[in-house]
């Protein structure tokens, strides 16, 4: 299977150094966004908690709004997704960067727990773009709808929508590209003049 191969290691492969066309990226932007896990290893594993708690209830308790979002929905593991999840009413919550780290320690707590390996994200102030690969154990509705339930605790708010989108990649050409889309939201959006000048995301080639 094609999206198989669209993992960390393929990914670091298929680009041992950027393209010409490739968008600009800022070593310390970067850095800085990794610093922001350090000293917060007691949040990040009540997060990692909550999540597997969450994963529990969803399996015990199969809701009608759960059966809704599996409609026309075929779960692989080891296919990649690219997951764009927009907040309620478009209510830009993640403007605050408090909310803004403790989801994306949210996005990382699911790699942790095997869910998804994330292979790049945006999280822009009113939406979320997530590339990552479906892990072996969980059907992709559960891996999002556990994402959403436990960062809104976290934020201590609603703050998602309840459906999502999904598309399923079939190539590494693919998956490539989409993350180098993913990560060029805020300067499409004029939020940034450069993607690193921007905080809240990361891709596995950087």
């Amino acid at each position: 299977m094609a999206g198989r191969l669209c993992g960390r290691r393929a990914v670091l492969a298929e680009t041992p150094a950027p393209p010409p066309q490739a968008i600009p990226v800022s070593e310390a932007a970067t850095s800085r966004d990794r610093r922001t896990d350090r000293g917060q290893g007691p949040l990040r594993r009540k997060i990692i908690a909550d999540l597997a708690r969450v994963k529990y209830a969803l399996c015990m308790n199969n809701t009608p709004h759960q059966s809704r979002l599996r409609i026309g929905r075929h779960s692989i593991a080891g296919q990649v997704y690219h997951v764009t999840i927009a907040t309620r009413g478009r209510i830009a919550f993640f403007a605050d960067l408090r909310n803004a780290r403790t989801t994306v320690l949210t996005l990382r707590a699911a790699s942790d727990l095997g869910d998804a390996e994330t292979l790049a994200y945006v999280l822009m102030p009113e939406h979320l773009h997530w590339l990552m690969t479906l892990g072996p154990h969980r059907p992709l509705h559960r891996v999002v709808h556990a994402f959403k339930s436990v960062s809104a605790h976290r934020v201590g708010q609603p703050v998602w929508q309840r459906s999502f989108h999904d598309h399923a990649l079939r190539s590494d050409e693919d998956c490539v590209a989409a993350a180098r889309y993913i990560i060029a939201n805020p300067v499409r959006r004029g939020l940034v003049e450069r993607v690193g000048d921007y905080p809240h995301w990361d891709a596995v080639w950087i």
